[in-house]
């Protein structure tokens, strides 16, 4: 006679409850859970086969009434993507896209408070995009048959919109906000703002890992993180020991009277920006998050790294120090108290989440991208500008938008050997918000568009600024390519 544990397994949820005498519910799904997996990704190959849906409803047609993933709801999604004019752009990538190697991790059987029955499978997969490349990272998702009755919404409350039929659909991570790391490496050709001339050295690379904590829900207002590589020493040099940061919501940053002035505080930051970690000008910025301050000295990044560097060699070398390793967890644990106005007061709080997000990539070898020059090198290179670099410049101090034609080469084959795509174009710039010459308040703004995944070259308006800005003191366009596995290879234009 077959254990119960390997019934489950065997036979799935559905029908191991009518195997144990109980009654199947008609709105729970009785396939097997790999058929039933698979019948649901051909159902969302088939929506994206030829084109994206062109609506919010129509895009999350295969979702629940309670989804959530990330600290974004269905009903979230729908309106971001029926009221933001380039949300339809930024998804063409996923046209054409298909799903294989599908397994099952799990399969399970609940009754919910009601009464009613949901199951649940969680399943992996492959996504094979049309430009190449291919995600085998991020495809794992849980789908639910039944009832998601009793499903909760970032705030804690209930979700009243819960649907109840056999279909599958998406019912999300069910994580309040986002969590994750991203693995940056950057090739950064830089030019003088005050004169478009070239800085010395013009072109320099840098490699970085990205900790995300966005919050679109807006529950959070600080977070830490926990990972084996985070220490500093006590000149706030890090040393590649096991270590905690500090997190502020760049809401308070943003808003809080006390962190009006203070690094960190752009005027224009948006719900869904990155938190940052929190200082210590006394441990020349970079802090453990038991004497981080982020009430005094602000939070101006998220990254942790090494920059600027001519060589790509050397770039390595500085990057291996910090004891970053692939396949390493890091604990995010979410709060939404004030522990943040003080040093060391998340030690007295009890966190409303916590989670676990693998490294799952580190950036990828700096020599090997460098190659055996700037003009060689395996990034993106601009090969033609519609306007020159002073003209830019001028541009960008005049805060006047300026059209740009751009042409650019593709990048070289990728050390790990993973094919790239374009991902997006973005022009940036940011400034002082204020008219005294002090640097903060400070005002930032990100224009993104989305050629598609194989252009080489795009003509639209770049720099237009933000309303809040009054001396600008920065300006970038960058090109930003992914082998959609959390790295992303960028191409960066500086006007410093």
């Amino acid at each position: 006679m077959l254990s119960s544990a390997l019934k489950y397994s065997v036979m799935g949820a559905a029908a191991l409850l009518v195997a144990c005498g109980g009654d199947s519910d008609p709105a729970v799904s009785q396939l097997p859970a790999l058929d039933a997996a698979k019948a649901y990704l051909a159902k969302y190959d088939a929506l994206v086969a030829t084109s994206f849906p062109a609506t919010g409803a129509a895009a999350m047609a295969l979702h629940d009434g309670c989804y959530l993933n990330h600290g974004m709801t269905k009903a979230y999604i729908v309106n971001d993507f029926d009221t933001d004019p380039k949300a339809l752009a930024s998804q063409q990538y996923n046209i054409g896209s298909t799903r294989t190697n599908i397994a099952v991790l799990a399969d399970r059987l609940t009754k919910n408070a009601d009464g009613s029955e949901r199951r649940e499978i969680d399943i992996t997969y492959d996504v094979n995009f049309k430009d190449g490349s291919k995600n085998v990272v991020g495809g794992k998702e849980t789908l639910i048959s039944g009832s998601s009755s009793g499903s909760k919404l970032p705030d804690g409350k209930d979700c009243t919109t819960a649907e109840n039929k056999p279909d599958w659909r998406r019912i999300g991570n069910r994580q309040i906000v986002e969590t994750n790391l991203t693995a940056f490496n950057e090739r950064l050709e830089r030019t003088v703002l005050a004169t478009g001339a070239p800085v010395s050295p013009s072109v320099v690379y840098s490699k970085y890992m990205q900790f995300v904590v966005s919050d679109p829900a807006k529950v959070a207002t600080y977070a830490t993180i926990t990972g084996p590589n985070l220490g500093f020493d006590a000149t706030g040099k890090a040393n590649g020991t096991p270590g905690t940061l500090k997190l502020i919501s760049v809401r308070l940053l943003r808003d809080a009277p006390e962190m009006q002035g203070k690094p960190g505080n752009y005027v224009d930051w948006r719900d869904t920006d990155g938190f940052r970690v929190c200082q210590n000008t006394a441990r020349n910025n970079h802090a453990p998050a038991d004497v981080a301050d982020c009430s005094k000295d602000g939070g101006t990044s998220a990254n942790f790294g090494s920059y600027n560097n001519a060589s790509g060699a050397q770039l390595d070398m500085s990057f291996a120090a910090l004891n970053f390793k692939a396949g390493e967890n890091y604990t995010f644990k979410i709060y939404n108290d004030d522990g943040w106005k003080t040093v060391n007061g998340q030690a007295a709080k009890t966190p409303i989440a916590t989670y676990t997000a693998t490294l799952v990539n580190l950036p990828l070898n700096a020599a090997d991208l460098a190659g055996t020059g700037v003009n060689a090198d395996k990034f993106a290179r601009g090969t033609s500008s519609s306007k020159t670099s002073g003209e830019i410049a001028s541009a960008i101090r005049a805060k006047t938008p300026i059209s740009l034609d751009l042409a650019w080469s593709l990048p070289g084959a990728m050390p790990d050997s993973r094919p790239v795509a374009l991902s997006y174009v973005s022009g940036y710039q940011s400034g002082q918000a204020n008219s005294t010459g002090v640097t903060w308040p400070a005002s930032r703004k990100s224009d993104t568009t989305y050629p598609v995944p194989t252009a080489t070259s795009t003509s639209r308006s770049f720099f237009t600024p933000a309303s809040a800005l009054v001396n600008p003191t920065y300006g970038e366009v960058s090109l930003a390519y992914t082998n959609r596995n959390r790295n992303l290879i960028r191409s960066i234009y500086t006007f410093q």
